[in-house]
């Protein structure tokens, strides 16, 4: 499979220029954690955002979550050393999915960094996007054991009244990923992983980036989370250590 980690979001650290943006949902909202909170346009024909890192810095991954585009939308990253747009050295694609658009690519350090979306078939009028991820990369020497788990949990309560009635409180569900690396010598890699995410930041992890066990493992076995327990390092031998890792979707 190759899991890859992103934990360092250099858009969130980002001076940020909008084609346009409605007052109440301005561009700077791309840089809160929950993808809920989102930066809308007032078109959607031709919009887009401008990511002025401070310098150059390493990335290797573009990722959208909370967006409104539709399957017909043309999006593409571009990046420059300046904020000049006419010929960018840097220019890609990005491909639809309905719940997140993500791309691997080499990493490449650039200043600037600007998304661009057309989507004119969109029928709200407007494009939207929540979380904006432009980040480096962490790939473990040894992948993950084949037996993780993940579910979908609902943490809807129900409530039965004395006549049997139920009462549902609605609430967002979401998914729970339990990971386990059998034997690594990378622990200082993963304790700056940790380190840095600690109990209140959030990451990427993509268990199939490749598309190697699965049809759409991108995409379907990527999942933006937190930690929603203290890892558990076990000592194997020498320096070799397993980790058990349990991450809950950020939503």
């Amino acid at each position: 499979m190759g899991v890859r980690f992103s934990y360092e979001n250099h858009a969130d650290g980002a001076a940020l220029t909008a084609s346009s943006q409605e007052a109440a949902m301005p561009a700077a909202n791309v840089q809160d954690p929950r993808p809920t909170v989102v930066w809308r346009a007032t078109g959607c024909s031709s919009e887009h955002i401008v990511l002025d890192l401070g310098a150059a810095k390493p990335v290797s991954v573009i990722a959208l979550l909370g967006f409104n585009f539709t399957s017909g939308a043309q999006l593409s990253l571009q990046a420059n050393s300046s904020d000049s747009w006419t010929s960018p050295p840097f220019d890609e694609s990005l491909g639809y999915h309905a719940d997140i658009i993500i791309k691997y690519f080499s990493q490449t350090s650039y200043r600037y960094w600007r998304l661009l979306v057309a989507d004119s078939g969109n029928p709200d009028g407007y494009i939207q996007a929540g979380r904006v991820w432009l980040g480096s990369l962490f790939e473990p020497a040894r992948d993950i054991s084949s037996d993780f788990s993940l579910r979908r949990v609902d943490p809807s309560s129900v409530v039965y009244s004395d006549s049997g009635s139920r009462i549902v409180a609605c609430r967002t569900p979401y998914r729970l990923l339990q990971l386990r690396l059998p034997s690594t010598n990378e622990k200082p890699d993963f304790d700056a992983l940790l380190g840095a995410v600690g109990k209140s930041g959030d990451f990427i992890v993509s268990l199939d980036p490749t598309n190697s066990v699965w049809q759409d493992g991108l995409h379907n076995y990527t999942v933006y989370c937190h930690l929603a327990d203290d890892p558990e390092w076990i000592h194997r031998v020498g320096d070799r250590w397993s980790l058990r890792l349990t991450l809950r979707e950020t939503i």
